[in-house]
């Protein structure tokens, strides 16, 4: 994801639209994630404008309706969020916020106009993948002590 454009939006972080779009691009979703995902979605409002308190849902559905890859993961992420729900014991009050936050979300990002490349990459649907999934860690030095010919250290 491109932040340029947002980095200015809030004086200390990303705003909050950017940080639960991070959490809902994850193909291969942790226990991690879905905790960081409801405490987002728990502890903000679903709004139309970009605010340092409220998740901005007009912006991530436009992600979506411009992007079918990132609709496709943010629709299933947050239906096997609400699917979850239930197992983290929230009191009712904070899960019914929290399940009607999602259906807000889910809401804008299935009315929200879909782009000409959206609609045509819909049409692939799943026969194609959609995502990349991120490189292992890769060493970047190679701290190993090596040895020479001689079988000693060198230096």
């Amino acid at each position: 994801m491109d932040f340029k454009d947002r980095l200015l939006i809030d004086k200390y972080t990303i705003p909050l639209a950017d940080l639960l779009a991070t959490k809902l691009q994850v193909v291969e979703i942790t226990e991690r994630e879905y905790r960081d995902i409801i405490s987002l979605i728990h502890d903000h409002e679903i709004t139309d404008t970009e605010t340092p308190e409220a998740i901005n849902g007009q912006y991530l559905a436009k992600l979506c309706a411009e992007d079918w890859g990132m609709y496709k993961t943010f629709s299933i992420n947050l239906g096997n969020v609400s699917t979850a729900l239930a197992q983290y014991q929230l009191d009712k009050d904070s899960e019914k916020t929290v399940r009607a936050r999602i259906e807000d979300l889910k809401t804008r990002i299935e009315n929200a106009p879909k782009t000409t490349r959206w609609k045509l990459r819909a049409k692939i649907g799943e026969k194609k993948q959609w995502y990349e999934l991120p490189e292992k860690d890769k060493e970047v030095v190679d701290s190993r002590i090596t040895k020479d010919s001689n079988g000693t250290n060198p230096g």
